[in-house]
């Protein structure tokens, strides 16, 4: 009788991929206590296809747009860092690609490498300037020399 009830509950459920409905016979099959586990083990499985043709129907437009949002930002270069970490972000909640995902987090690592080598060239610049400069006004040997020896061991590799 259970049985009976489940299955009847679940025939027009499943094609509609109505996950509530299926759910809700599920819980009531499970609460007779008299459903064979076989059975129930059937329809578990079936919910979950259920709820992964849902979810791929559903999700399906996002992902797409999550995806082009993505690698429109890939073609430019170079990007606006903070976009394409949306974007990822984005990507990654809409279950793009991973191929896709690490492609993108690669070029986002390398632009971050090459603005913060850009910085750290400006940064440098800025501060032999000073070191000129102080050099320049008498500042004394002994601060000079120290200055030095910290710029040259914060910028070598």
């Amino acid at each position: 009788m259970a049985e009976t009830a489940l299955t009847k509950a679940m025939a027009p459920a499943l094609p509609k991929l109505d996950v509530d409905a299926l759910e809700d016979a599920l819980r009531a099959a499970k609460a007779t206590g008299k459903v064979d586990p076989k059975v129930i083990a059937k329809a578990e499985a079936k919910l979950e296809q259920a709820r992964k043709r849902r979810d791929v129907i559903e999700l399906g437009p996002k992902r797409e747009a999550a995806e082009k949002a993505l690698r429109e930002i890939m073609a430019t270069a170079p990007f606006d860092l903070n976009a394409m970490k949306n974007a990822i972000t984005e990507a990654e909640e809409q279950k793009v690609s991973p191929g896709l995902l690490e492609a993108a987090k690669a070029k986002c690592a390398e632009q971050e490498l090459t603005e913060a080598m850009e910085r750290g060239v400006e940064e440098r610049e800025r501060l032999q300037k000073a070191l000129d400069a102080a050099k320049a006004a008498g500042v004394n040997d002994s601060v000079i020399r120290g200055a030095e020896r910290r710029l040259s061991a914060a910028w070598s590799v």
